[in-house]
Protein backbone atom coordinates (compact mmCIF):
# COMPACT_ATOMS: atom_id res chain seq x y z
CA UNK A 1 0.00 0.00 0.00
CA UNK A 2 2.80 2.44 0.95
CA UNK A 3 4.74 1.58 -2.21
CA UNK A 4 1.65 2.11 -4.33
CA UNK A 5 0.91 5.52 -2.76
CA UNK A 6 4.55 6.56 -3.23
CA UNK A 7 4.44 5.71 -6.94
CA UNK A 8 1.15 7.57 -7.35
CA UNK A 9 2.69 10.65 -5.70
CA UNK A 10 5.76 10.45 -7.92
CA UNK A 11 3.65 10.28 -11.08
CA UNK A 12 2.27 13.70 -10.09
CA UNK A 13 5.56 15.34 -9.07
CA UNK A 14 8.16 13.97 -11.48
CA UNK A 15 6.85 15.34 -14.80
CA UNK A 16 7.69 18.83 -13.54
CA UNK A 17 11.12 17.98 -12.10
CA UNK A 18 14.34 18.54 -14.06
CA UNK A 19 16.64 15.63 -14.85
CA UNK A 20 19.56 17.05 -12.90
CA UNK A 21 17.37 17.13 -9.78
CA UNK A 22 16.13 13.56 -10.15
CA UNK A 23 19.65 12.35 -10.97
CA UNK A 24 21.02 13.86 -7.75
CA UNK A 25 18.18 12.31 -5.80
CA UNK A 26 18.94 8.93 -7.40
CA UNK A 27 22.62 9.31 -6.50
CA UNK A 28 21.66 9.87 -2.86
CA UNK A 29 19.20 6.97 -2.70
CA UNK A 30 21.49 4.61 -4.61
CA UNK A 31 24.35 5.30 -2.22
CA UNK A 32 22.06 4.79 0.77
CA UNK A 33 21.01 1.38 -0.54
CA UNK A 34 24.64 0.43 -1.11
CA UNK A 35 25.73 1.57 2.36
CA UNK A 36 22.85 -0.37 3.96
CA UNK A 37 24.66 -3.59 2.95
CA UNK A 38 21.47 -4.84 1.31
CA UNK A 39 21.55 -8.50 0.23
CA UNK A 40 21.22 -7.37 -3.38
CA UNK A 41 24.78 -5.98 -3.32
CA UNK A 42 26.34 -9.43 -3.11
CA UNK A 43 23.71 -10.82 -5.49
CA UNK A 44 24.44 -8.34 -8.29
CA UNK A 45 28.18 -8.75 -7.78
CA UNK A 46 27.86 -12.53 -8.04
CA UNK A 47 25.57 -12.39 -11.08
CA UNK A 48 27.86 -10.01 -12.96
CA UNK A 49 30.89 -12.16 -12.27
CA UNK A 50 28.92 -15.20 -13.45
CA UNK A 51 28.29 -13.38 -16.73
CA UNK A 52 32.00 -12.66 -17.03
CA UNK A 53 31.77 -8.91 -16.41
CA UNK A 54 34.85 -7.01 -15.26
CA UNK A 55 35.68 -3.50 -14.07
CA UNK A 56 32.37 -2.60 -12.42
CA UNK A 57 31.22 -1.02 -9.16
CA UNK A 58 27.99 -2.50 -7.69
CA UNK A 59 27.21 0.88 -6.13
CA UNK A 60 26.74 2.38 -9.58
CA UNK A 61 24.24 -0.36 -10.38
CA UNK A 62 21.94 0.89 -7.62
CA UNK A 63 22.31 4.51 -8.70
CA UNK A 64 21.49 3.61 -12.30
CA UNK A 65 18.55 1.50 -11.17
CA UNK A 66 17.00 4.39 -9.23
CA UNK A 67 17.58 6.81 -12.12
CA UNK A 68 15.87 4.49 -14.58
CA UNK A 69 12.86 3.80 -12.37
CA UNK A 70 12.39 7.51 -11.82
CA UNK A 71 12.67 8.14 -15.55
CA UNK A 72 10.11 5.43 -16.25
CA UNK A 73 7.58 7.33 -14.19
CA UNK A 74 8.68 10.67 -15.63
CA UNK A 75 8.64 9.55 -19.26
CA UNK A 76 5.18 8.07 -18.83
CA UNK A 77 3.89 11.59 -19.45
CA UNK A 78 6.38 12.41 -22.20
CA UNK A 79 5.24 12.84 -25.78
CA UNK A 80 6.46 10.14 -28.15
CA UNK A 81 8.44 12.55 -30.30
CA UNK A 82 10.33 13.83 -27.25
CA UNK A 83 11.29 10.29 -26.20
CA UNK A 84 12.60 9.65 -29.71
CA UNK A 85 14.68 12.85 -29.59
CA UNK A 86 16.56 11.82 -26.43
CA UNK A 87 17.21 8.23 -27.57
CA UNK A 88 20.06 7.17 -29.84
CA UNK A 89 19.09 4.14 -31.90
CA UNK A 90 22.27 2.25 -32.77
CA UNK A 91 20.57 -0.48 -34.80
CA UNK A 92 18.61 -0.84 -38.00
CA UNK A 93 15.05 -1.64 -36.98
CA UNK A 94 13.53 -4.54 -38.96
CA UNK A 95 10.66 -3.89 -41.32
CA UNK A 96 8.92 -7.20 -40.66
CA UNK A 97 7.33 -8.58 -37.52
CA UNK A 98 9.91 -9.91 -35.07
CA UNK A 99 10.42 -11.32 -31.56
CA UNK A 100 12.29 -9.01 -29.18
CA UNK A 101 13.97 -10.56 -26.14
CA UNK A 102 15.33 -8.34 -23.41
CA UNK A 103 16.28 -8.47 -19.73
CA UNK A 104 16.52 -6.39 -16.57
CA UNK A 105 18.97 -4.22 -18.46
CA UNK A 106 18.76 -0.47 -17.96
CA UNK A 107 15.01 -0.14 -17.74
CA UNK A 108 13.30 -1.96 -20.55
CA UNK A 109 10.02 -0.47 -19.40
CA UNK A 110 11.37 2.63 -21.13
CA UNK A 111 12.51 0.49 -24.03
CA UNK A 112 8.97 -0.76 -24.50
CA UNK A 113 7.70 2.81 -24.63
CA UNK A 114 10.38 3.63 -27.20
CA UNK A 115 9.59 0.66 -29.44
CA UNK A 116 5.93 1.64 -29.58
CA UNK A 117 6.87 5.31 -30.04
CA UNK A 118 8.61 4.55 -33.32
CA UNK A 119 5.59 2.77 -34.72
CA UNK A 120 5.51 -0.84 -33.50
CA UNK A 121 2.59 -2.40 -31.66
CA UNK A 122 3.97 -4.41 -28.77
CA UNK A 123 2.75 -7.10 -26.39
CA UNK A 124 4.46 -8.11 -23.16
CA UNK A 125 3.90 -10.39 -20.18
CA UNK A 126 4.08 -8.94 -16.65
CA UNK A 127 4.21 -10.62 -13.26
CA UNK A 128 1.24 -9.50 -11.16
CA UNK A 129 1.69 -11.33 -7.86
CA UNK A 130 5.06 -9.84 -6.95
CA UNK A 131 4.21 -6.13 -7.05
CA UNK A 132 0.68 -6.61 -5.78
CA UNK A 133 -2.66 -5.97 -7.44
CA UNK A 134 -2.61 -2.18 -7.25
CA UNK A 135 0.99 -1.91 -8.38
CA UNK A 136 0.25 -4.25 -11.28
CA UNK A 137 -2.66 -2.04 -12.36
CA UNK A 138 -0.44 1.05 -12.15
CA UNK A 139 2.33 -0.53 -14.22
CA UNK A 140 -0.23 -1.92 -16.65
CA UNK A 141 -1.56 1.59 -17.21
CA UNK A 142 1.94 2.94 -17.83
CA UNK A 143 2.92 0.14 -20.20
CA UNK A 144 -0.31 0.26 -22.17
CA UNK A 145 -0.21 4.07 -22.48
CA UNK A 146 2.02 3.69 -25.54
CA UNK A 147 0.03 0.94 -27.28
CA UNK A 148 1.76 -1.86 -25.37
CA UNK A 149 -0.60 -4.74 -24.63
CA UNK A 150 0.07 -6.25 -21.18
CA UNK A 151 -0.69 -9.90 -20.48
CA UNK A 152 -0.63 -11.27 -16.96
CA UNK A 153 1.82 -14.07 -16.22
CA UNK A 154 -0.52 -15.73 -13.72
CA UNK A 155 -3.35 -15.96 -16.26
CA UNK A 156 -3.76 -19.62 -17.25
CA UNK A 157 -4.69 -18.50 -20.76
CA UNK A 158 -1.64 -16.25 -21.19
CA UNK A 159 -0.08 -18.47 -23.90
CA UNK A 160 -3.27 -18.45 -25.93
CA UNK A 161 -3.55 -14.67 -25.57
CA UNK A 162 0.09 -14.20 -26.60
CA UNK A 163 -0.59 -16.45 -29.57
CA UNK A 164 -3.53 -14.28 -30.62
CA UNK A 165 -1.50 -11.08 -30.22
CA UNK A 166 1.29 -12.42 -32.43
CA UNK A 167 -1.24 -13.47 -35.05
CA UNK A 168 -2.60 -9.92 -34.92
CA UNK A 169 0.84 -8.63 -35.90
CA UNK A 170 2.08 -7.35 -32.54
CA UNK A 171 5.76 -7.48 -31.56
CA UNK A 172 6.31 -9.81 -28.59
CA UNK A 173 8.71 -8.17 -26.10
CA UNK A 174 9.67 -10.85 -23.59
CA UNK A 175 12.23 -11.57 -20.88
CA UNK A 176 15.23 -13.63 -21.88
CA UNK A 177 17.31 -14.04 -18.73
CA UNK A 178 15.05 -15.80 -16.25
CA UNK A 179 12.36 -18.44 -16.05
CA UNK A 180 10.04 -17.75 -13.13
CA UNK A 181 8.43 -21.19 -13.43
CA UNK A 182 11.81 -23.01 -13.21
CA UNK A 183 10.64 -25.17 -16.06
CA UNK A 184 12.51 -23.68 -18.97
CA UNK A 185 15.40 -24.52 -21.26
CA UNK A 186 18.76 -25.33 -19.70
CA UNK A 187 21.60 -23.16 -21.05
CA UNK A 188 24.92 -21.82 -19.85
CA UNK A 189 24.70 -18.27 -18.53
CA UNK A 190 28.34 -17.28 -18.36
CA UNK A 191 29.95 -19.97 -16.22
CA UNK A 192 26.78 -21.37 -14.62
CA UNK A 193 23.80 -23.38 -15.85
CA UNK A 194 20.56 -21.40 -16.07
CA UNK A 195 16.95 -21.86 -17.04
CA UNK A 196 15.45 -19.50 -19.59
CA UNK A 197 11.86 -19.35 -20.83
CA UNK A 198 10.96 -21.76 -23.62
CA UNK A 199 7.96 -19.79 -24.90
CA UNK A 200 9.77 -17.15 -26.98
CA UNK A 201 11.64 -19.76 -28.99
CA UNK A 202 8.54 -21.87 -29.49
CA UNK A 203 6.58 -18.91 -30.88
CA UNK A 204 9.55 -17.69 -32.91
CA UNK A 205 9.83 -21.06 -34.61
CA UNK A 206 6.08 -21.41 -35.07
CA UNK A 207 5.62 -18.03 -36.73
CA UNK A 208 9.10 -17.81 -38.29
CA UNK A 209 9.83 -14.62 -36.36
CA UNK A 210 13.44 -13.42 -36.34
CA UNK A 211 14.79 -13.08 -32.79
CA UNK A 212 16.45 -9.89 -31.59
CA UNK A 213 18.11 -9.28 -28.22
CA UNK A 214 17.58 -5.69 -27.15
CA UNK A 215 18.81 -3.41 -24.37
CA UNK A 216 17.81 0.13 -23.45
CA UNK A 217 20.46 1.97 -21.46
CA UNK A 218 21.52 5.41 -20.28
CA UNK A 219 23.96 7.26 -22.57
CA UNK A 220 25.20 9.97 -20.19
CA UNK A 221 26.11 12.49 -22.85
CA UNK A 222 24.87 15.95 -23.80
CA UNK A 223 22.93 14.85 -26.89
CA UNK A 224 21.19 11.65 -25.81
CA UNK A 225 19.95 10.42 -22.47
CA UNK A 226 19.30 6.87 -23.69
CA UNK A 227 20.52 4.38 -26.24
CA UNK A 228 18.66 1.49 -27.84
CA UNK A 229 20.68 -1.48 -29.10
CA UNK A 230 19.27 -4.60 -30.77
CA UNK A 231 21.20 -7.60 -32.06
CA UNK A 232 19.79 -10.15 -34.50
CA UNK A 233 20.25 -13.75 -33.33
CA UNK A 234 20.96 -15.93 -36.34
CA UNK A 235 18.60 -18.81 -35.69
CA UNK A 236 19.67 -22.39 -36.36
CA UNK A 237 16.10 -23.69 -36.09
CA UNK A 238 16.56 -25.58 -32.82
CA UNK A 239 14.93 -24.23 -29.66
CA UNK A 240 17.77 -25.05 -27.26
CA UNK A 241 20.49 -23.77 -29.61
CA UNK A 242 18.59 -20.56 -30.30
CA UNK A 243 18.15 -20.02 -26.55
CA UNK A 244 21.89 -20.41 -25.99
CA UNK A 245 22.69 -18.02 -28.85
CA UNK A 246 20.29 -15.45 -27.38
CA UNK A 247 21.84 -15.72 -23.93
CA UNK A 248 25.31 -15.37 -25.46
CA UNK A 249 24.20 -12.13 -27.14
CA UNK A 250 22.80 -10.82 -23.84
CA UNK A 251 25.99 -11.72 -21.97
CA UNK A 252 28.02 -9.64 -24.42
CA UNK A 253 25.78 -6.64 -23.76
CA UNK A 254 26.10 -7.15 -20.00
CA UNK A 255 29.88 -7.30 -20.23
CA UNK A 256 29.89 -4.07 -22.25
CA UNK A 257 27.74 -2.18 -19.70
CA UNK A 258 27.71 -4.24 -16.48
CA UNK A 259 26.41 -1.50 -14.19
CA UNK A 260 23.19 -1.29 -16.23
CA UNK A 261 22.11 -4.89 -15.56
CA UNK A 262 19.72 -5.02 -12.60
CA UNK A 263 19.46 -8.77 -12.00
CA UNK A 264 19.37 -9.30 -8.25
CA UNK A 265 17.32 -12.44 -7.75
CA UNK A 266 18.50 -15.88 -8.76
CA UNK A 267 15.29 -17.32 -10.20
CA UNK A 268 17.00 -17.74 -13.57
CA UNK A 269 19.53 -20.09 -12.05
CA UNK A 270 19.18 -23.81 -12.78
CA UNK A 271 18.97 -26.43 -10.06
CA UNK A 272 22.15 -28.45 -10.46
CA UNK A 273 20.55 -31.42 -8.65
CA UNK A 274 17.95 -31.93 -11.35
Amino acid sequence: MIRYLMFRLLTVLLPFTAYYVTDRFALLVGNMIFLSKNWRINAIDSNLRTAGAEDFNPKNTFVNMIINYIDFIKLFYMRKRDLIKITQNTCAMPDEQFMLLTADFGNWELGGLYITSIGYRGVTIAEGEGPGERMYKLFEKMRSSASMEVLRLEDHAVSLKLNSSIEAGKIPILLIDRDITHNGISVMFGNKPALVPKGPYFFSKRYKLPIYVGVFYRMNNERFRYGCDMTLVKSVGKIRDDAQLSINALVEKIKARPEEWFAFDMNWEADNDK
